[in-house]
């Protein structure tokens, strides 16, 4: 296997609804695995001579530090965000997590540094690369999309899709789903007007009804090769930004 280096790697958070923005100045992160060992040992029995353990609940900590800076990075004790920890376009760490500590740090011939150091609360995901082809809608790659449909609209200048009514959205080429695989998603909506409903389904696994404009991130397992966008609407919407990247763990 190839080696890799850190050089493209990032840390994003989200709060909860929220859009995932990039933590800026960070240089360098890390994620600790753990599991809590219970003692097993019985009364005494003969030729025994060491102890017993088994596993019970795994817990996961990490940090990330960077240059310190006048602007505030919008981690604050104490909160809860998503954060993805990417070491490279193929691979990186999703989860809910607290911030436990924030540790500045400045030495008189060195540069200002800031230490934020959190605790993971449930499982930590490993995900892979982004299998959606132009996820960003970037302009003239509508090839990429079946945007023929009476309610769909490819808008080039906003880099976006548009739906005035009822209608669906899917790659032109749509057999990037790996069945019975869990996929990590995101979905970017944007100028809902009127009464709507969007939901993301890969195969006939639906995911969660979105009624208003949010950068929404969701887990779901697929039971097909398939995925689409319903949208049911009144009004008008946008979809800004699509990535469904698979859980490897």
């Amino acid at each position: 296997m190839a080696s890799i280096t850190g050089k493209d790697g990032y840390v994003l958070k989200q709060v909860p609804g929220g859009a995932l923005t990039l933590v800026a100045g960070i240089k360098e992160w890390s994620v600790d695995y753990s599991v809590d060992m219970i003692d097993t040992t019985s009364f005494a029995v003969a030729g025994v001579t060491h102890k017993s353990t088994m596993p019970v609940l795994m817990a996961s900590t990490g940090s990330f530090s960077g240059n310190h800076t006048d602007e505030d990075t919008g981690c604050d004790l104490g909160t809860s965000y998503y954060v993805i920890l990417s070491a490279h376009s193929g691979r990186a760490y999703y989860g809910s997590a607290y911030i436990t500590n924030k540790s500045p740090s400045v030495t008189v011939d060195g540069e200002a540094t800031m230490t934020y150091s959190f605790q993971f609360t449930g499982k930590v995901y490993v995900l892979g690369a982004n299998v959606v082809v132009d996820g960003g809608f970037t302009a003239g790659t509508s090839a990429a999309w079946d945007v023929g449909r009476a309610n769909i609209s490819y808008d080039t200048a906003d880099d976006q899709i548009n739906w005035d009514g009822d209608d669906y959205l899917e790659p032109a080429s749509n057999d990037v789903i790996v069945d019975g695989v869990s996929y990590w998603t995101q979905m970017l909506l944007e100028n809902e007007t009127g009464t709507t409903e969007c939901i993301l389904s890969l195969g006939t696994t639906k995911g969660t009804d979105r009624t208003a404009d949010g950068t929404y991130t969701e887990i779901i397992t697929a039971n097909d090769t398939t995925f689409k966008v319903d949208v049911t609407t009144d009004g008008t919407l946008s979809l800004s930004e699509i990535k469904i990247r698979p859980i490897l763990n």
